[in-house]
């Protein structure tokens, strides 16, 4: 078929490619059930080469960001000297370390002499103690960062100078206190809840005091070391017991250590999510057939998905990507995703006609079921792919491992799962029992009441299949009840009602959101690191990070207009929301040089002064500002330096983040090139990154599925539909997420690209539906569109819900809000698909089906669904099914479609399946073509030779191929299912109304089957075929194998004689008589009801005139 200016190319060739391939399947099933198997050991092999990555920084913050290279360039300037120049509050790296948090147990004062005792003792326990490195043992006092030769000092316990005694005697001020009266030190981050005498500076009391025990990492052999001493200390911590003390405890591998514990966790989840699905699977595969059932093909299905988990993981670990806890969440999700498949392809099957053979029905099932799945793997897909082109990589490493487990979901459903239905397919077809696979009767030949219950089902010679066994309940609930309800007004009304308030309330979500993960989320909700974040949080975020504040240009200091710039932009960080406004807080070397030459009465008259009186005198001691200034090699000017500012109230992720932005700005606006930067900005990048990423990837995500639908989904309408649901959707995921208690974070990204590829699947498919229901109205399309698709879609989305469901009751933030977001992307998707989608088509949706517009197309439906098995329930004859076709045909079979005539109409509406039809222009009415009533409008008549060729053909008992693809103006096509796209059309003046042939691409060796059978019943009946020849010499047949098959089935037993004298009534050229057009309207009616009663093989090849 040439593909004319349509968007059903693309899909109409891979739904015939994916027909050819199932019937392969069907007849070599073993090489597809094997080979998977066998692919899947073998990369599962590549799991020798497993590796883990917990790297907090590398995986939860954007790549490349502004603070990585703040960070870089500081370190540049400011390289580190543990060994003698350490300071906690002037790192470029959070380093290594173990940090206490202490509280009493009474809630009460902890610089009381009994708590302060044994605090006491719980630092020296922590100073003794030592780890081995190369046979040499290593305690604190080898390991910590010094200062001057000394290690670094807890500050309150040397103010007390180690004695508990000394509480009452010493007065602390807070937050600066004066060590000497040269030298402020800053306590703000070792005490908490400080309360204070009148003066307001005197510390009266505290609720916590905080130790930092900061160790070295410039080395590997200093990172090395002082890794083995911090798992030491959480080793010897966890089981120090105190009487009066509350011990807290972190150190600066717990957040990898409970990343790591968090994928472990979840083992047991997964396990339980297997037995989950598999139960689900077994039920929903379950009929009251114990023939058609399938329990078993059900658990093969989760199977198909397991293998495609085994698969990803180690082609992941083959290609080196390394393993993270986030990728432990993906089993959960792939195993939903081909479950759905696998309902797709079982509920294909359903749709076939248990008459046909295996191989038939496995062509018929993928050319259904497998583009299906194709197109969901397609936007998955892509989903995950745009996804792997964000800036955080754990999201990139987990939508990596996701894809390719998808890749390998959807070929292991399209080869090892079809291989099992055609084994299964093979049971039922035997007649065998789905458990026993003894064979067994059908339910109406059951000898007892028990046999029936238990035992009976399938079909057998006695018993033709009927075809409602194979549809589901809930499908006729949908159907017949559910579809009806949504449509009618009121409850429309109630449902855009419905759709504008969920959308208001999701809007205003997203303006509550709150962007980035807190690190303490990263931990199990039992760990002990949470217990630390949660007392850091209520006692020490008073004072935040020290933020400092780069000048990375050569200036002249001793400039009064530099200096003037410096101090303006010291004093708008002070007077900032997010800085404390204290000049005893803020640590500047320009601010405090000036006043110390100010003290002593120094001048200078020049830039080298300055820096002579700097170096000489200032900094002659051991001051910290001495490693905050770089000179140059000849110590004439100063190259570069820095100053700090203290931030107060960072306890939330947005004030987190504010504060990073507002030091920037302010920075950023001063003639002299400067930058701000601490080691937690490159955390605090994620809440700058992932809102915009996030938006990046719906945008790019959104436009991709708009063109693959366009490409796939064979109607624009259907794009415009998906791009729609995609921002509704993924709005509502991330306002009601919000609601929840969930951030928008590298978790809920993943889960948010996710919902791209969900939303084309819930959208689609309805749409479509909807646009090609052969129905005017529009109601009667969407009952219809539901009635097709309404129950995969709840399958879908209880298989996804249910193989995540195992996550809400993790102790884990990740898998928790894993769950949470994929809940919310099932829930909504599956409400826009079978309600507001639905109701929305009915209001806004094409006026017109896509396959016609004419109220025939009720019948058109009806005679090319089903053909092979509609007439084979006993109880129907034909003289009832050819009332049912009239009545289809509705009110036009008895008005007329406005003919002049009045009694030609009657053939126009019945006569669509066989009758041609020609156009009137001046009346625009329907009427047929008098002199070759079969022969299309605007084509021209047959010639004599045509005529004698089409005679022997008739003869012969063969249709040639040319014949049987177009004859006498027929342009034959193929036909899809309904449900896919059954593409004829009834145009409008002048145009032709098209003859389509199902399925024109049968194998040829049916063609000659099929050709055998009617020569043998012709040399039968030789003598009445010649005279139904001589009868109808002007009516041209489609084929000759359907006039031959009609005769053939009307001599069998069971048919009235009115029906067998209806095939033999004589045909005229012209209608002078109403009884005379009555006989030619039955007789087309007959044939127009061919179809119905072909064989599978001469199905093939029957022509259908919509």
């Amino acid at each position: 078929m040439a593909c004319r200016f349509e968007f059903n190319c693309v899909e109409q060739r891979l739904a015939r490619l994916y027909q050819r391939y199932g019937r392969f399947i069907g007849h070599h099933p073993l090489p597809f059930l094997l080979v998977p198997i066998f692919v899947a050991m073998g990369l599962a092999a590549g799991m020798v080469f497993f590796k883990e990555n917990t790297d907090v920084e590398y995986l939860f913050t954007p790549d490349d960001s502004q603070a990585m290279k703040d960070r870089t360039r500081s370190e540049e300037l400011f390289p580190l000297n543990d060994d003698d120049e350490f300071q906690s509050l002037r790192q470029h790296r959070l380093g290594r370390y173990g940090r206490l948090i202490l509280t009493s147990r009474d809630g009460g004062n902890v610089l009381r002499e009994s708590v302060l005792r044994e605090i006491l003792e719980i630092n020296s326990y922590v100073l003794k103690l030592n780890t081995t490195d190369d046979g040499e043992r290593y305690q604190f006092e080898e390991l910590c960062g010094k200062w001057d030769g000394t290690c670094n000092q807890n500050i309150i316990l040397s103010l007390y100078g180690n004695d508990a005694a000394m509480e009452g005697s010493i007065n602390i001020t807070y937050p600066v206190h004066d060590w000497t009266p040269f030298v402020q030190v800053f306590i703000g981050t070792a005490l908490g809840g400080v309360d204070f005498y009148d003066d307001g500076e005197t510390v009266k009391s505290a609720k916590a005091m905080q130790l930092s025990y900061l160790l070295k990492y410039d080395s590997d052999d200093d990172e090395r070391r002082s890794k083995a001493w911090e798992l030491e200390f959480l080793d010897r911590i966890a089981e120090y017991e105190s009487e009066n003390v509350n011990i807290a405890y972190f150190t600066s591998q717990t957040q990898e250590i409970e990343l790591a514990d968090s994928s472990l966790g979840v083992i047991p989840l997964f396990s339980i999510t297997f037995t989950v699905l598999i139960t689900f699977s077994i039920l929903c595969c379950v009929m009251a057939d114990w023939v058609r059932s399938k329990p078993l093909l059900g658990q093969l299905g989760v199977l198909s998905a397991g293998l495609a988990v085994i698969s990803a993981l180690g082609v992941g670990s083959y290609i080196g990507l390394p393993f993270i806890n986030v990728v432990a969440s993906m089993p959960f999700l792939v195993l939903g995703i081909g479950v759905d498949d696998m309902f797709i392809m079982i509920a294909a099957w359903r749709q076939t006609s248990p008459t046909q053979s295996v191989p038939e029905r496995m062509g018929h099932a993928y050319k259904e079921a497998a583009m299906s799945i194709t197109i969901t793997s397609i936007t998955d897909l892509l989903a995950f792919f745009i996804g792997a082109i964000t800036y955080f990589p754990s999201v990139r490493i987990f939508c990596i491992y996701t894809g390719i487990a998808v890749l390998f979901d959807y070929a292991y459903q399209i080869t090892f799962f079809g291989a099992c239905m055609t084994l299964f397919g093979r049971r039922e077809e035997a007649n065998r029992h789905c458990m026993t696979c003894m064979k067994v009767l059908p339910k109406k030949e059951a000898p007892s009441t028990g046999y029936k219950i238990f035992c009976a089902g399938g079909s057998s010679e006695k018993t033709p299949p009927n075809d409602e066994d194979n549809e589901h309940f809930v499908t006729r609930i949908l159907y017949k009840h559910y579809g009806p309800f949504i449509v009618k007004m009121p409850v429309k009304i109630l449902t855009v009602v419905t759709f504008f308030i969920y959308l208001g309330v999701a809007i205003w979500g997203c303006t509550q959101l709150q962007e980035g993960i807190r690190l303490k989320n990263l931990a199990n909700d039992d760990s002990y690191a949470v217990t630390f974040y949660n007392l850091e949080d209520e006692y020490f975020k008073v004072y935040g990070p020290v933020v400092a504040i780069v000048i990375d240009e050569e200036v002249d200091y001793s400039d009064t207009k530099i200096q003037e710039a410096i101090e303006n932009v010291t004093r708008e960080l002070e007077e900032s929301d997010y800085f404390h406004n204290n000049s005893d807080v803020t640590q500047s070397w320009l601010r405090d040089f000036l006043d110390y030459l100010k003290i002593l009465g120094l001048t200078y008259d020049s830039n080298a002064s300055f820096v002579e009186y700097l170096r000489e005198r200032f900094l002659m001691q051991a001051h910290p500002y001495k490693i905050d200034i770089n000179f140059n090699e000849d110590n004439t000017s100063i190259l570069s330096s820095r100053f700090y500012v203290f931030s107060k109230d960072t306890n939330t992720a947005n004030r987190e983040r504010a504060m990073m932005v507002d030091a920037r700005r302010i920075v950023e606006k001063s003639d002299i090139k400067m930058f701000a930067y601490h080691p937690a900005f490159i955390f605090y990048e994620q809440y700058l990154a992932v809102l915009p990423n996030t938006i990046q990837n719906i945008g790019i995500a959104a436009a991709a599925m708009f063109v693959v639908s366009l490409i796939l989904i064979p109607h624009p309408v259907c794009s415009i539909y998906v791009t729609f649901a995609i921002a509704t959707i993924s709005t509502g995921v991330v306002g009601f997420m919000t609601l929840w208690d969930v951030r928008l974070d590298s978790i809920s990204m993943i889960n948010i690209i996710i919902c791209i590829g969900f939303s084309v699947d819930f959208s689609a498919h309805i749409t479509y539906a909807f646009v090609i229901a052969p129905f005017n109205k529009r109601n009667e399309r969407a009952i219809e569109a539901l009635h097709i698709l309404g129950w995969p879609i709840i399958e879908g989305a209880l298989s996804t819900i249910l193989g995540v469901a195992a996550l809400a009751g993790s102790e884990s933030y990740i898998f928790r809000t894993f769950f949470k977001t994929m809940f919310l992307v099932i829930l909504i998707g599956a409400v826009h698909g079978l309600l507001f989608l639905p109701v929305f088509l009915t209001l806004i949706g094409p006026c017109q089906p896509t396959r016609g517009s004419s109220p025939e197309d009720a019948l058109t439906h009806r005679l090319e669904v089903k053909p092979s098995n509609s007439y084979e329930n006993p109880n129907t004859t034909m003289d009832d099914e050819i009332e049912e076709i009239k009545k289809a045909a509705g009110p036009s079979y008895a008005s007329g479609m406005g003919s002049t005539t009045g009694v030609i109409d009657e053939t126009t509406a019945v006569d669509k399946g066989k009758q041609s039809l020609s156009v009137d222009a001046s009346s625009s009415s329907v009427m047929p073509d008098k002199s070759d009533p079969l022969r299309l409008p605007g084509t021209p008549s047959p010639s004599e030779s045509e005529k004698t060729a089409l005679q022997n053909e008739a003869n012969d008992g063969t249709t040639s191929k040319e014949s049987n693809t177009e004859i006498r103006g027929y342009r034959s096509e193929g036909v899809d299912h309904p449900s896919h796209n059954m593409d004829a059309k009834t145009n409008t003046v002048g145009d032709q109304v098209e003859m389509v042939q199902i399925n024109k691409n049968a194998d040829s060796d049916r063609h000659d089957d099929a050709s055998v059978q009617i020569r043998d019943r012709e040399n039968a009946d030789s003598n009445n075929s010649n005279t139904d020849m001589a009868n109808q010499s002007d009516v041209t047949k489609p084929t000759e194998k359907g006039e031959n098959q009609i005769s053939n089935k009307l001599n069998t037993p069971g048919v009235s004689d009115s029906q067998r004298k209806l095939e033999h009534a004589p045909d005229v050229n012209v209608m002078p008589s109403a009884d005379q057009a009555k006989k030619q309207t039955e007789n087309a009616t007959i044939n127009a009801l061919t179809s119905k009663y072909q064989s599978e093989s001469e199905a093939e090849n029957a022509a259908v005139l919509i």
